[in-house]
Order: C-alpha cells, then sequence, then structure tokens
C-alpha cells in the first residue's frame, strides 16, 4: 500500500494543477477524452516497466534495463540523459505554472518569481535537506486534497452532464485531431510511474509489490485526472478554462469561493515537482560523471552532506533558461516528446529480452503484446503530434 502511495504521489505531481487548461484549449469539451487516451497509452508502456521491475528489481531503472537488453553502455548513457532532459524539461513547465498561481498573493515579474524559486530550490538541493517518507505521504496527501476538493464544489455541476452530453455538437474528424494534440500535453501529467522502479531495492518481495503498485497507483491516477477534468468543463466557460493561468484557483472563483487555499496547495505540489526533478537530474548526472572522466567537474560534492554541487547548479541553471525562454505548453510538449522516446526504448528493450528467451526467475512474465504495442502506440502518438 505503501508503494502505491509513493507511486500516486509521483504521477499526481503538479501536472495537472498546471497544465489542464492547457489541454482544454486543445481538446475543448472533449478535455477528459484526451486524459483517457493519455492514460491507455501510459498503460501498455507500465505493463512493460512493471514486467522489467519485477525481472531486475534494481535501483538503476531505465538504464539498467537496456544495458541488459542491448549489451550498449552508449545507449545506456543516452537514456541516462534522455531521463535527465525529462527532468529539467519538465521542472521548468512546472516552475512556470507556479508564477500563475503566486499572482492570487504578489504580483511579481515572472522572471523574478521565477529565480526566486529556482535559487531557493537550488540552495536546499545543494545543502542536502532532502525529503523523508513522512514528507512525501504529506505533500501526497496535500495535493490528493486539491484534486478532491475540486469534486466537492463541483458535486452539484454534475447534475449538468446529461444535458451538455445531449447539446454537445457531433464528434468531427478535427475534433479527434484537437484531442490527440489535448492527449499529447495530458500525457506530461502521467508522467512519473516510471520512477516507482527505482525504490525497486527498497521494497520488500518487489517482484510481487511493485507490478501490483504501479497499475494500482495508474489506474487511481487516471480516474482523478479524468473525473477532475470533467467537472472543470462543466463549471468554467471554455474561454476562460482555455486561457488561465491558474485553471483550479479560477474554478474555485467560479464557484464563489476563495482561490487561497487550493492557490496554496497548487504552489506546494508545484514546488514538490519541481525540487523532486531537480534532485533526480542532478543525481542522474552525478552518477554518470563518477564513471566518465570527460564528466568528472560534475561528481564534485559538499563534504558535509555529500551533495553534488556542479550538477545541481547546472541543472538548476538549465531550468531557468528553459524556464524564461519557453511557453510553459511548448515545455510540456517537448517533456512528453522526450519521455515518449525514452518509453519506445524501454518498450523495445522488453521485447529483446523476451525474443531472447531470458528466464524471468521470479519475476512477471506478461505477454509480447504488451511492450510491441506499447512500441507502436508511443510511436505513433509521438508521430501523431507532428501530423496533427
Amino acid at each position: 500500500m505503501l508503494v502505491t502511495f509513493y507511486g500516486l504521489g509521483t504521477i499526481l505531481g503538479a501536472g495537472i494543477y498546471v497544465l489542464i487548461g492547457k489541454v482544454a484549449a486543445q481538446a475543448g469539451i472533449y478535455t477528459p477524452l484526451a486524459f483517457l487516451l493519455a492514460s491507455l497509452i501510459a498503460f501498455f508502456t507500465a505493463v512493460s516497466y512493471a514486467e522489467l521491475s519485477s525481472r531486475y528489481p534494481l535501483s538503476a531503472g531505465e538504464a539498467a534495463y537496456v544495458e541488459e537488453a542491448f549489451q550498449k553502455k552508449w545507449l545506456s548513457q543516452l537514456i541516462g540523459w534522455l531521463v535527465v532532459l525529462t527532468g529539467v524539461v519538465s521542472a521548468a513547465a512546472i516552475t512556470q505554472g507556479f508564477v500563475g498561481y503566486l499572482q492570487v498573493f504578489v504580483t511579481l515579474p515572472q522572471w523574478l518569481a521565477v529565480f526566486l524559486l529556482l535559487f531557493c530550490m537550488g540552495a536546499v538541493a545543494v545543502l542536502g535537506i532532502t525529503e523523508s517518507a513522512v514528507m512525501v505521504m504529506i505533500i501526497t496527501l496535500i495535493e490528493l486534497l486539491g484534486l478532491l476538493l475540486i469534486l466537492f464544489y463541483a458535486a452539484d455541476s454534475f447534475q449538468k452532464l446529461p444535458v451538455l452530453w445531449q447539446e454537445k455538437p457531433p464528434f468531427m474528424l478535427k475534433d479527434w485531431a484537437g484531442v490527440i494534440s489535448g492527449a499529447f500535453i495530458a500525457f506530461y501529467a502521467y508522467i512519473g510511474f516510471e520512477d516507482m522502479v527505482n525504490i525497486a531495492e527498497e521494497i520488500k518481495n518487489p517482484e510481487k509489490t511493485l507490478p501490483a503498485a504501479i497499475f494500482l497507483a495508474l489506474a487511481l491516477a487516471s480516474f482523478l485526472y479524468i473525473i477532475v477534468a470533467l467537472a472543470m468543463i462543466l463549471v468554467l466557460p471554455m474561454s476562460l478554462l482555455s486561457t488561465t493561468d491558474a485553471p483550479l484557483a479560477a474554478f474555485i472563483t467560479q464557484k464563489g469561493y476563495s482561490p487561497f487555499l487550493i492557490s496554496l496547495i497548487s504552489m506546494v505540489a508545484i514546488v514538490n515537482g519541481a525540487f523532486a526533478q531537480i534532485i533526480m537530474a542532478s543525481r542522474v548526472i552525478y552518477g554518470m560523471a563518477k564513471k566518465q572522466k570527460t564528466l568528472a567537474f560534475f561528481a564534485s560534492v559538499n563534504p558535509k552532506t555529500q551533495t553534488p554541487i556542479w550538477a545541481t547548479a547546472f541543472v538548476v541553471f538549465i531550468i531557468l533558461f528553459l524556464a524564461l525562454g519557453f511557453n510553459i505548453e511548448v515545455l510540456a510538449k517537448a517533456t512528453s516528446s522526450i519521455i515518449l522516446c525514452v518509453f519506445a526504448v524501454i518498450n523495445l528493450a522488453l521485447i529483446v529480452i523476451k525474443v531472447k528467451g531470458i528466464d524471468a526467475g521470479a519475476g512477471k512474465n506478461y505477454s509480447l503484446l504488451f511492450p510491441m504495442v506499447g512500441f507502436l502506440i508511443t510511436l505513433v502518438f509521438l508521430f501523431s503530434q507532428l501530423w496533427f
């Protein structure tokens, strides 16, 4: 149960708090369908992660799976850098979302708010103040509370659903294009289940526990996302939902209540999400630097806390550059593109392992169809974004 809760926390993150308006701008009233499509795409790759984590319950995660399948160190290193890139681009996207909710409390120029936030998080990361299991649980509960708060206030609005369904226009090809574009952004909100495999060495009986936890966490997150998306389109005019920088705060305001609490919760979710990415990316760079002489500079650590100083500073600088140079929609799409490339390689790695006939041992051995469909669907989803 604790592993599932950890996974739910890594998935929920800040994506839904920041990006639901951007999804609505593409998918319109079909925003819940966009989230459903994104969840189905995530599912097939989740099956691959579940099997690989049970076969190889190692904290190295993606890099270990790729090296096991292809026996190519350069490829596993490439995957490592793609994971780092996912982290910094993702952090840049959700850092921008922080500014929108901050406006509820104080008005600051975007560049100043982003700089101050990243400076503080970078300093905390270097000082070595990491989140305990208790803190992770508390923050997850806070994020969950925010979404449940939305559902509570939307309870009476769900009565409009039959009317909305009857009044909706016929589903056209252009609507499908919007749903795909929206799902591509919504997919960002599902990123996180893959991080669960990195705690494989810290849990008991991971061969059985981890796959079940991955499936349950993804299912719970999908349910919450879809029903929250439904609540948003029932309450907010599409013209407002698709343009606001603080969608959940706009929802509460529309219902006639103060947005103070939901804005505070949103900011906690955003800070936690960005901080987690800074920690992850800097640690991956540090890990690779210890093995490569050309990156030895990034292996320098704080003598007191043993935290990677220059790797953290580098990550924060790149996040700052991206957050100030690109808008949130571009960053979210870039994150989805990068992680889809990683997912395609992971699915392909499992296909190779299965075709080679490598014994699963005590691990799971699902049908070969799952990684095959996962590989194809990630490629189709990736290239469909270019088409639409």
